[in-house]
């Protein structure tokens, strides 16, 4: 009975040390812990290359399969939080559907924060001390150096059967202590100060301002502006039109006459003047408003013209005799 137990209990793999067939729970665990090293998990940049040593920190089992989750770590000596790691067993057969890193192992530093804050408030405070046992507090807070120390003197007895008069010791004279003024004493005074003779005139910037003599200027907006060669014409002539005030080395300006196109693709000067000429098309006679406009420039910011188309009369044939009929 108990070699057919062990019978049961025995399992095959495969050349890639996969189990197959069923497995029991403590087999699935085995099969875990031989495929996390072989086989590392996407444990990030920083920890991708590092051998890794893991544990089977939990391990499930349900009606169909075996869920088991993996502490790993960095081999050797590791301060902080190790890494979690799934593995699963998809109807409980020997070989892992499949895994994932839940999270990733995160170090902690050797020294705790509040130790480092304490030894460098620890320094900051020595050197604060020793610079105050140099120097010494001068009048108004200022810094001064400490009064020199009156050192006795001693007289060698050179016979000592006779007792020598007492040589006269000179008094020190301790140095003047200058009192040296706060920095942000102020100084008063009745003197004036002198106006400024001028005042530079600043740019144009679309504000107003002030000129050297203090007159305010404000400065005005330059409007696109047309102009046409002749303002009155009959179809088939050409009209010059020419236009100022649009921006530098604008391109792709269109010229229009009662809102249709005349002429296109003209460019402006660095000054953003420029002209064009047109061929008055075929249209009744009447007043048309004459317009151009640019990618940068608005046809409705700038001041148009107006075109007057005349009539033209046509006589057929040009030359007759008297009682012919012309048309």
């Amino acid at each position: 009975m108990a070699e057919e137990e062990k019978q049961e209990e025995k399992f095959d793999f495969t050349a890639e040390g996969e189990a197959l067939g069923f497995v029991t729970l403590d087999q699935a665990r085995f099969v875990a812990m031989q495929t996390a090293p072989e086989e590392p998990g996407n444990y990030g940049p920083a920890w991708q290359t590092v051998p890794m040593v893991f544990e089977v920190i939990n391990a499930e089992e349900t009606e169909d399969d075996y869920s088991l989750i993996l502490f790993f770590r960095p081999e050797g000596e590791f301060t902080g939080t190790p890494g979690r790691e799934q593995f699963v067993f998809r109807n409980k057969i020997g070989q892992v559907a499949f895994r994932q890193v839940l999270n990733y192992p995160k170090a902690r530093s050797r020294w705790p924060r509040p130790i480092i804050i304490a030894g460098v408030a620890g320094v900051v405070g020595g050197v604060a001390l020793g610079a105050s046992s140099l120097f010494g507090s001068g009048p108004f807070g200022a810094p001064s150096l400490l009064a020199p120390t009156t050192v006795p003197t001693f007289n060698a007895v050179i016979n000592a059967t006779s007792t020598p008069n007492p040589t006269p010791v000179p008094t020190p004279h301790e140095p003047p202590v200058v009192a040296i003024p706060p920095a942000h004493t102020s100084v008063p005074t009745d003197t004036p100060m002198p106006a400024p003779s001028s005042v530079p005139e600043a740019p144009l910037t679309g504000g107003a301002f002030s000129g050297p003599s203090g007159e305010p200027k404000v400065p005005f907006l330059l409007t696109p502006n047309l102009s046409l060669s002749e303002t009155r014409g009959q179809p088939g002539s050409s009209i010059t039109v020419a236009g100022s005030g649009f921006a530098a080395n604008e391109k792709g300006i269109t010229v229009t006459l009662n809102h249709e196109s005349v002429a296109s693709g003209i460019s402006a000067g660095g000054d953003g003047s420029w002209a064009a000429s047109f061929l008055i098309p075929s249209i009744p006679a009447n007043s048309y408003p004459v317009r151009a406009s640019g990618p940068e420039t608005s046809s409705r910011s700038m001041t148009g013209e107006f075109l007057t188309i005349v009539p033209v009369l046509f006589i057929s044939p040009g030359a007759g005799g008297p009682g012919q009929r012309s048309i």
